[in-house]
């Protein structure tokens, strides 16, 4: 459940950003991946705290710079990823500014 949430709210993310600011697409496609990374993390290590096989009770010791490391990793590629799409679909079904 917590992978569909996120991935609905990575969309309103960068869809808001992309929203109000439809002039600079890299700043906006930076700061909504940002907001997208933070909040993945968020959400794994508070409210899925066994989500990477880190339990005590576990045979296998993990190393949570490592799982930070390698999680972060992946959310920023999947943040970077669905930033870019939502903007370059926003650029195209928005009209653009007449003066």
């Amino acid at each position: 459940m917590i992978p569909y949430l996120l991935a609905g709210l990575s969309v309103l993310i960068a869809g808001g950003v992309h929203w109000k600011l439809p002039n600079s697409f890299w700043k906006a496609s930076i700061s909504s991946t940002l907001a997208i990374v933070v909040l993945s993390l968020l959400f794994i290590f508070v409210f899925q705290s066994n989500y990477l096989g880190l339990d005590d009770e576990s045979s296998q010791q993990g190393n949570i710079g490592e799982a930070v490391l390698f999680v972060s990793s992946l959310v920023s590629f999947f943040g970077l990823l669905v930033s870019l799409l939502v903007g370059y679909f926003l650029k195209a079904i928005k009209p653009p500014n007449v003066n």
